[in-house]
């Protein structure tokens, strides 16, 4: 399972992913379906999902957030922890991510669950 974990504390926001999602039951509506994805599969479509909208983040901020702490992934490790103080645009980004997450969690509830935490 992945578990994705935000945390905002005043301007500062943080992202951490961990693990991998299994293969999820079988789900007729699922769009790879479509394109002619195994079963077998779709755990790995779920990464790859989770991880493009993490790596999305973590380039974004890589280029374009000044006040970026701490930005890592680890390859292969399904490890990826970014932290950033900013305004809006950051926090677009982040509330962007959750978003996708969020959406990939709904879907798949045995693939990938999601944990906030906010501090003042």
């Amino acid at each position: 399972m992945i578990t994705a974990e935000f945390w905002t504390d005043g301007a500062r926001r943080t992202l951490t992913m961990r693990g991998h999602a299994g293969a999820p039951e079988a789900k007729a509506d699922l769009p790879c379906a479509a394109c002619g994805a195994r079963p077998s599969d779709w755990g790995n479509l779920v990464c790859a999902a989770a991880s493009a909208l993490g790596q999305s983040l973590l380039t974004y901020l890589q280029r374009d957030c000044a006040g970026a702490e701490r930005l890592e992934s680890r390859a292969g490790d399904g490890d990826l922890r970014v932290t950033c103080t900013g305004g809006a645009d950051v926090a677009a980004a982040f509330a962007l991510t959750a978003a996708g997450l969020r959406l990939l969690a709904a879907t798949y509830p045995q693939s990938i669950q999601i944990k906030t935490r906010e501090e003042q």
